[in-house]
């Protein structure tokens, strides 16, 4: 079922997902990333997350950033990414990976850029096993379990991710069901 598949909203925090993505696919050609320590500057404090407190300084593990990123949505760790990747790596894995309507400088994609993401990772499309599990490991549980999962039996399982910036509330996951696992995305703005 499609509604606005390819209209173009603010992305929010569901770009967190392309840089996730991005990360993951030079860990794969890198493998020393991922033993990396990132240092939290002073630049990357960004509210919204539980490292916006955190002194500067404070040295990171790469994966643990993921994992607050994903669950929390904190702001920091992606700020941190960010820095650490590049924005250029970021935006040649949607170039790459094929994201026609995502434009992750001015934080906008579509419903099916969004959905083609968590196909491919769901189909294993995208990078090593291991990566796929653990990222879609990190997608559940959340800080913010008040939009699909909400609405779901507790024991169905929901790797997803929410995107909230003025007036855009976003949700996008794979919904783990035991009649058959489905994505569901929806983007809002206004």
């Amino acid at each position: 079922i499609e509604l606005n598949k390819d209209k173009i909203f603010t992305a929010a925090s569901l770009s967190k997902l392309f840089v996730a993505g991005a990360f993951y696919e030079e860990a794969q050609k890198n493998p020393s990333i991922l033993g990396k320590e990132m240092l939290l500057e002073s630049s990357d404090k960004i509210e919204g997350g539980s490292l916006y407190d955190q002194p500067e300084g404070s040295v990171y593990d790469p994966i643990m950033l993921i994992q607050k990123m994903m669950k929390e949505s904190d702001n920091t760790a992606f700020a941190i990414l960010i820095r650490e990747l590049g924005f250029n790596k970021v935006n040649n894995f949607i170039k790459s990976s094929g994201f026609t309507n995502t434009d992750f400088i001015n934080n906008n994609s579509s419903p099916n850029d969004i959905g083609w993401f968590l196909e491919k990772l769901y189909n294993k499309n995208f990078f090593a096993t291991d990566f796929r599990e653990q990222l879609l490991g990190f997608m559940q549980d959340t800080s913010f379990e008040d939009r699909i999962p909400y609405y779901l039996p507790k024991d169905i399982k929901v790797s997803h991710k929410i995107g909230t910036w003025e007036g855009a509330y976003s949700d996008a996951g794979i919904v783990f069901a035991p009649m058959g696992d489905y994505i569901i995305v929806v983007m809002t703005d206004n």
